[in-house]
């Protein structure tokens, strides 16, 4: 997909866009079927150890994640791509779509950086305000212009407060 003149100049205007519907539901199943296998095995193990006292089965993927993790803070651990390097999250970070939209706003020479690429974000756990993630990045990474594509595996909308309200997973790709 190639973004419009318009978000490429609302891009470089406001330091980000909001791009709809370049991913659909085959982008992101297979990725939703990967993190909910980990999420039900996490489950399994603190529900057998007594740490978990319900597995939730009739939960949605959208509201899983919160119903554990409010019965047992401990779902989370192995929850992030640095301890859950499934193929399917990999496969995805080269999806052609994202990284025509990418390539839309930096150019052609697109790499991956492992920060943070997968969080379970759910409301009790959300305290990070908008924020860059330069702070992260040595200074000879200051000179460049990096991406992060926010891309959350609910149905969001622009009216809702997301880093409050949503309640499952995001993919951070930077």
């Amino acid at each position: 997909m190639t973004l419009s003149t318009r978000q490429i100049a609302d891009f470089n205007h406001n330091g980000f866009v909001i791009v709809e519907n370049l991913l659909d539901e085959n982008d992101l199943d297979p990725v939703i079927t990967e993190i909910n296998a980990h999420v039900d095995r996490r489950a399994r193990q603190l529900h057998d150890t007594g740490q978990l006292s319900n597995l939730f089965k009739d939960q949605p993927f959208e509201c899983g994640l919160a119903a554990l993790q409010r019965d047992c803070d401990l779902i989370h651990t192995g929850l992030d791509i640095m301890e859950m390097r499934g193929h399917a999250a990999f496969t995805f970070l080269h999806n052609q779509k994202l990284l025509d939209g990418v390539e839309c706003l930096i150019g052609s020479e697109i790499f991956c950086n492992p920060i943070q690429h997968l969080r379970g974000m759910v409301p009790s756990s959300v305290n990070a305000p908008w924020h860059q993630d330069a702070g992260v990045y040595w200074p000879e990474g200051d000179q460049s212009l990096i991406v992060t594509c926010w891309i959350p595996l609910v149905d969001v909308n622009r009216a809702m407060d997301v880093w409050k309200s949503f309640q499952a997973y995001t993919i951070f790709v930077t």
